[in-house]
Parts: C-alpha cells; sequence; structure tokens
C-alpha cells in the first residue's frame, strides 16, 4: 500500500513562545492582562519580536498556497495591544482565534475545533507551531502535524520534510 501525501494548506502558529517573547514584565496587572481581558495601556510594550520565528512566519507567507493563521492563548485586550503594536505582522495572517475571542484555552481541544470551523479547516491539512509539548499533544489528537519549537532550525527542517 503506498502511503497517501498529504497537501498542506494551512499552517497555525502560536504567538507567544513561537513569534513573540513577554518583555518587561514587571507588575502582576500586565501578567493578569495577558491571559484575560483586563485593559492594557496604549503605552505597554510588552511583545517583543523572535527574530528567528518572524523569519520563519516571512518565509512561509511567501507560499501562495499555504494559509497562515494564529491560535494563542492571550486575551483580547493583549491580541488588540498587540496588533496596534505589529500590524505589519499581524495583517500576514489569515485570521486568529485567541483564548479571548474563543472561551478556550490550549490544549483544550476545543479551541483547535473552533479554529478548524472558524475558517473551515481540515486537521490534516494544518500543520501547528507551539512552544508547548501539551498544545502539540492535543492538536495531533485532533490530526493536526504538529511541530514543538524550541529550535528554529529543527523546526524550517521539518517544514522543509513536510514541502513547505
Amino acid at each position: 500500500m503506498k502511503k497517501q501525501n498529504i497537501i498542506h494548506s494551512a499552517l497555525v502558529f502560536d504567538l507567544l513562545g513561537v513569534l513573540f517573547r513577554l518583555h518587561c514584565i514587571s507588575s502582576f496587572f500586565k501578567i493578569g492582562a495577558l491571559s484575560c481581558n483586563l485593559p492594557l495601556k496604549k503605552t505597554d510594550n510588552i511583545f517583543e519580536p523572535i527574530e528567528e520565528g518572524l523569519a520563519l512566519l516571512k518565509h512561509c507567507a511567501q507560499k501562495n498556497n499555504l494559509q497562515l493563521f494564529i491560535l494563542s492563548n492571550i486575551g483580547t485586550n493583549a491580541f488588540h495591544a498587540l496588533e496596534k503594536s505589529f500590524p505589519s505582522i499581524i495583517k500576514m495572517f489569515d485570521g486568529a482565534i485567541t483564548s479571548g475571542s474563543s472561551g478556550y484555552k490550549k490544549p483544550d481541544v476545543r479551541i483547535f475545533q473552533h479554529l478548524l470551523t472558524t475558517h473551515n479547516l481540515v486537521a490534516q491539512e494544518c500543520i501547528f507551531i507551539d512552544d508547548s509539548s501539551t498544545n502539540i499533544s492535543a492538536a495531533q489528537e485532533l490530526g493536526f502535524t504538529s511541530i514543538v519549537c524550541h529550535d528554529f532550525d529543527e523546526v524550517k527542517k521539518t517544514l522543509t520534510s513536510l514541502g513547505i
């Protein structure tokens, strides 16, 4: 029996730990604001881009047949702050699902199902990149091809082996 090749049509990125890291967290308020919907001031500069992650994103954005999505556990206000601080990065994505917008948090499979339903995606055609092994396992349960992101060179090699 021949192994069927899967054509991946979507790449799903976690934000924190893959594309951004938290920067200058100096108060409990800012930490709490990330996971819930507490207000963030316009001046709060709490996100710092991870250059290797952004390079990977830009490479993947050049693939015409690949949609890009965000799946993150940040709250609505934190996501809006990120959009305001880094609009050109967020505009590279075809859509975003956050805990704040969906009401679910990874590794709850319902947030992955919400992504699939909202954007009319098939799990087996999606690649999910996250820095949490627990989140990776949840995505794999639904049929996502998943890559744990601890070493960007390894992520690039895996994506290349998948034809990305």
